[in-house]
């Protein structure tokens, strides 16, 4: 997250301050409706469902292949990271497949 102007963050939509600058984070339409952007990490159920729990896999895959610079930018796997390290609603899940989380707990603290 950054401050788009002296004391505002993300344009003043979503709540975010000071203390999130620097936050890894990605939000529903950010671009076209940042309105719709929101700290809480519950508040929007697009980001538990169907967003970083599909990217756990390639995550991981590039960081055991050493290819975060060839893949993505830094943001990415933090955010991936911070998806990770989330206590998540019981509907939704780490990761679209048990085994791409049996994998990252085994693997991801290796790289």
């Amino acid at each position: 997250m950054r401050e788009t102007s002296p004391g505002v963050f993300n344009w003043g939509h979503g709540g975010y301050t000071a203390e999130h600058a620097g936050l890894a984070e990605w939000g529903f339409s950010h671009a076209d409706h940042p309105n719709t952007d929101n700290v809480a990490w519950d508040s929007n159920d697009y980001r538990l469902c169907c967003s970083a729990n599909a990217w756990t896999g390639q995550a991981l895959a590039a960081r055991i292949l050493g290819l975060q610079d060839a893949w993505a930018p830094p943001a990415w796997f933090e955010y991936v990271d911070r998806y990770q390290q989330t206590q998540h609603r019981e509907a939704w899940h780490r990761s679209w497949g048990g085994w791409h989380t049996t994998m990252w707990s085994a693997y991801r603290s290796n790289h």
